[in-house]
């Protein structure tokens, strides 16, 4: 059995039902990059979509902006670093709870499409930076300070649609490998 995945008007991602292996939909979520025109495609599955989950535009994501240094420079292992992420997740999640589009993120009933894309920059500076334009732009976010470094870590959006932050963020890179390099 095979079903085809629609992740844009023009591309489609074809995946085989293995009857050996069953993954949730949770582990559906999948993020296509395209390095070539520097553009984000993101693609949620679930056992049913939505009309809104089908026009990319439409759909809820999160933002999270990390710090590439803090593995590439300071060579923080990679559970530290996936705890920053869910650290500043949550904590934008909590402040902005009463926000429309944040209830309606973590709706129960939308648990297993939930869309997270992280991406990167190069330091505290650029953070910094990027957080002053949030700002300037009336973007929710929240800025996740380690302790007891007492730094910035990474900036989580609340749940925006693409077209909402999408000037904000094009200059921030999809986080590559923590691996490094």
């Amino acid at each position: 059995m095979s079903s085809s995945l629609v992740f844009s008007s023009r591309q489609t991602l074809t995946r085989r039902a293995s009857s050996s292996v069953s993954k949730p939909a949770s582990f559906n979520n999948f993020i296509r990059y395209s390095r070539k025109k520097r553009t984000l495609r993101t693609m949620t599955t679930s056992a049913t979509t939505t009309k809104e989950e089908e026009n990319n535009e439409d759909v809820l994501t999160q933002y999270i902006i990390l710090r590439r240094d803090l593995w590439r420079e300071k060579a923080w292992p990679l559970g530290s670093i996936a705890a920053q992420v869910a650290h500043a997740s949550v904590a934008a999640l909590e402040t902005f709870k009463t926000n429309e589009d944040s209830i309606k993120y973590v709706a129960k009933e939308r648990l297993s499409s939930m869309t997270k894309v992280v991406l990167e920059v190069k330091g505290e500076a650029q953070l910094m930076t990027l957080s002053e334009k949030l700002t300037e732009n009336n973007i929710d976010y929240y800025a996740w300070r380690e302790q007891p470094e007492d730094y910035v870590t990474c900036v989580a959006l609340r749940p925006y649609r693409k077209e909402e932050v999408r000037e904000l963020l094009k200059k921030c890179n999809l986080a590559s490998d923590v691996r490094g390099g």
